[in-house]
């Protein structure tokens, strides 16, 4: 089995550039890679701050629900339920 490979960075600029400078639709493997850029762009690969973790601490002990968190810390309820789960492992909450 082939396992797809998506170009990140500079890599997938150039090739969705390119891919665009042909004048024509964009393909399957090249939508992917422009909604990443997108979603990257977006902030969604950013780094948890100490602020961050302190406001989702704060959230978690007030029994805030994890799809609420995700909103207000602009995160998915994933990365909300990974980084308790990383705390938690660091031991530096319950």
């Amino acid at each position: 089995m082939n396992a797809l490979v998506i170009p990140t960075g500079n890599a997938a600029i150039v090739e969705l550039a390119t891919a665009l400078g042909r004048e024509r639709a964009l393909d399957e493997r090249e939508s992917r890679i422009l909604q990443r850029a997108i979603i990257r762009d977006q902030g969604a690969f950013r780094r948890w701050t100490p602020a961050d973790d302190a406001k989702l601490l704060k959230m978690h002990k007030a029994r805030i629900r994890a799809a609420q968190m995700a909103t207000t810390l602009n995160r998915t309820e994933d990365a909300v339920r990974r980084r308790l789960c990383d705390l938690k492992k660091a031991r530096r909450y319950g």
